[in-house]
């Protein structure tokens, strides 16, 4: 407390030595370094800001910078305003206030339009209005693609014609805009038209045109399947290949280690679609296509001679002949008809595009690494270099069957392979469990690096204000103040005539030597008392 009790009373000694205008001065100064004060420090105790949301819509921001206002939190409008900044320990519980609130819009409106339908419209307003939710539901599906920013879909459904020769085919447009540094494959541009197609009736893949924002046409209305088949061969072969790439790479990686070995795989696939209609006839086979019998059964007498015999009496008619019936005669006829169809055998077939026609794999080994050992007696002063030894044919070989194993390899189907020892460039040494990554590469430095650098702006300003800004202040109004004190009246003449020089003064010029200007003010003010 006597500290500071005779701090204050000397800078009140202080204060009431000064003259007017060295105390106007001194103000300013302290003015000045209490407002440089003030400013760091309202720059250091900011809140750090982060993006809430960007690339926002002009009804979107609107709509949330009143949100924010309601809510009386500070926020950034940048970008032209389509970019909210908000300070970074609030960000996430304002996202989920704000999309509780249904902010920001997801684009389009959907057939949340029909939540609200009002009495009295018609039945063009209701097509229209249909129409409109069916293309905002299909502008937020396409925009859920990982490299499609935004999107819109215009369809064009016509109405049903009375006759079938007279409709027109439905029709659809799509515009996407891209991320940055994003691109849209055929596969992907021919996927988002058979999804539009399946969701639209009456709209058919080939009627869909797809094009981005600058203007770029990614697929065409046509009516030719075989376009998009030949663009999923493409995206089948690279399927394989990575697959089976991918299948072979483990299994080498589990037996030789991480960055051991490197295995490529090319495969070729066949791009031809062929039909086959087939009609084969064998006649040595036949079958009984049907099968008819018919019995029929008659029954006659049979007449029996008597009489006396000769000629006369065995003439019929003549007088003295006479006949007798015997037994009946019986007789059996049997039809039988027999339809006999040759053997034929009709098939149709289809080869898709696709399939397998060979495989190419490469394999890259990487050999062993040994450390040489020490003589005995000798102390280790510096680790030697690990000597490269190659794989011997024994180990080649059974990677060559486990990579053929893992492929399908089909040496009849003309597959190749071939397994090359070379040493890598760079070998990849196993890192130890207890190896920590330096500091300055650590992901925690980068965290709290924006922290440290503000803090140590913050200090270096206060001292760049005490050292170069009050420590000079003070030094020159204190020296003023000596130099006042000690010529406050003026001395006698000397027996030259000129004015006698005081003893103080003589001892403060030299000390103001590395200050020209302040030196001549400090004469100037001597010889003007």
């Amino acid at each position: 407390m006597d500290r500071l009790l005779k701090l204050f009373g000397d800078l009140g000694g202080f204060w009431q030595g000064l003259n007017p205008p060295q105390r106007i001065a001194a103000t300013s100064i302290g003015l000045i370094a209490a407002g440089t004060l003030a400013l760091l420090v309202n720059l250091a105790s900011r809140p750090q800001y982060t993006t809430l949301y960007s690339d926002l819509s002009p009804s979107d921001a609107q709509e949330m910078v009143e949100q924010l206002r309601t809510r009386q939190v500070p926020f950034e409008l940048t970008h032209a305003g389509t970019a909210i900044h908000v300070p970074l320990e609030r960000v996430y519980d304002l996202r989920l206030e704000l999309a509780a609130q249904g902010l920001p819009s997801a684009g389009p409106v959907g057939f949340e339009i029909f939540n609200d339908s009002g009495l009295g419209l018609t039945p063009f307003q209701e097509k229209v209005r249909y129409r409109r939710a069916l293309e905002g539901e299909l502008s937020r599906t396409v925009s859920q693609i990982a490299a499609i920013e935004s999107a819109r879909v215009h369809i064009n459904i016509p109405d049903r014609a009375v006759f079938r020769r007279e409709q027109t085919r439905a029709s659809a447009a799509v515009v996407v805009k891209l991320r940055s540094g994003r691109t849209l494959g055929p596969s992907k541009a021919a996927g988002i038209g058979h999804m539009i197609a399946a969701a639209v009736e009456g709209l058919e893949a080939d009627q869909v045109t797809l094009l981005d924002t600058n203007g770029r046409l990614l697929s065409r209305p046509s009516s030719n399947e075989e376009d998009g088949l030949a663009v999923a061969v493409f995206d089948a072969q690279r399927v394989i290949e990575k697959t089976l790439a991918s299948r072979a790479q483990r299994l080498l990686d589990a037996a030789l280690g991480q960055g051991r070995s490197v295995v490529t795989v090319s495969a070729v696939i066949d791009r031809k679609r062929i039909e086959e209609n087939e009609d084969r006839i064998n006649p040595d086979e036949t079958a009984v296509l049907s099968e008819q019998r018919t019995e029929e059964e008659r029954s006659e007498p049979v007449p029996i001679a008597s009489g006396v015999p000769g000629t006369q009496s065995n003439v019929p008619g003549a007088p003295g002949a006479s006949a007798t019936t015997g037994q009946p005669s019986t007789e059996t006829i049997t039809r039988e008809t027999l339809n006999f169809e040759i053997t034929r055998t009709k098939s149709h077939t289809v080869i898709p595009m696709g399939g397998l026609q060979r495989l190419s794999v490469a394999v890259l080994v990487d050999g062993t690494y040994t450390v040489p050992e020490l003589p005995a007696g000798a102390e280790e002063t510096q680790p030697a270099p690990p000597v490269y030894e190659p794989r011997s044919a024994e180990e080649l070989g059974q990677i060559t069957q486990i990579v053929q194993r893992a492929v399908g390899f089909d040496g009849e189907r003309g597959d190749q392979i071939a397994v090359q020892n070379l040493q890598f460039r760079s070998p990849l040494e196993d890192v130890g469990a207890g190896t920590s990554l330096p500091l300055w590469r650590s992901p925690e430095f980068f965290l709290l690096l924006p922290s440290v650098a503000r803090t140590l702006a913050l200090l270096g300003g206060i001292l760049m204000v005490i050292f170069f800004v009050l420590r000079p202040a003070l030094k020159q109004l204190a020296m003023a103040n000596v130099l006042t004190a000690n010529t406050g009246g003026r001395e006698g003449e000397g027996e030259t005539g000129r004015l006698e020089v005081p003893k103080q003064a003589e001892l403060l010029i030299p000390l103001s030597k590395d200050d020209a200007r302040m030196a001549a003010n400090t004469m100037r003010q001597w010889l003007r008392e």
